[in-house]
């Protein structure tokens, strides 16, 4: 298999072995905005494919450094390019990783039920499936937000979320033009201990 044909399977597939991180930057250093820490890394071209440039992955994974080997599911996606100085990164540059939305999705299915702003919305409506809305953009109370900002449903009944019922939207955007995706503070705690661990 050619270098192309290596690079295009670990874009399309996922990733299948750590990656060696050659520089990790946090990217609030080269004028990225995000409310929490992230990470640019880059990463060591595949074996046998010293060619190749290196590749640039977005992680929440702390304490990430030179040399270490960083889990496939931990990569939210690959950037093309550096993202331009002084705000968001740019979509078109942007490919996500579908480990890591397993990763995501498997979260939000074991913690959902625990986070106190979905337990106060599903207080609110009592039954039927809640919207979990990502929180990169503001949707007013009543309104259904697009479907790229919406990470899945959940069943309520008796104004409890059910555990175990998230089921993620398949439009949901890891990147959209509103930035990087986000969660709820608690949310966003047990994702990146499972990006630790």
């Amino acid at each position: 298999m050619n270098g192309l044909a290596r690079r295009l399977m670990h874009a399309r597939a996922g990733l299948l072995v750590p990656l060696r991180v050659r520089r990790a930057v946090p990217a609030s250093e080269l004028g990225v905005r995000y409310d929490r820490p992230l990470v640019l890394v880059e990463a060591e071209p595949a074996q046998g494919d010293s060619a190749a440039p290196p590749r640039l992955a977005l992680s929440f994974a702390p304490g990430i450094r030179a040399g270490a080997a960083l889990r496939p599911e931990t990569v939210i996606g690959w950037l093309s390019d550096m993202p331009a100085a002084g705000g968001q990164i740019d979509p078109k540059l942007f490919t996500g990783n579908a480990e890591f939305e397993r990763l995501l999705n498997a979260v939000l299915s074991e913690h959902i039920h625990e986070d106190r702003g979905a337990q106060a919305l599903a207080q609110h409506q009592k039954e039927g499936f809640l919207n979990i809305n990502d929180e990169r953009v503001f949707s007013p109370w009543g309104r259904v937000s697009d479907p790229e900002d919406i990470l899945g449903t959940v069943l309520l009944l008796n104004g409890k979320i059910q555990s175990g019922t998230f089921q993620p939207m398949p439009a949901h955007r890891l990147l959209s033009s509103n930035g990087l995706f986000q969660l709820s503070d608690f949310m966003h705690e047990r994702l990146v201990e499972r990006c630790t661990n």
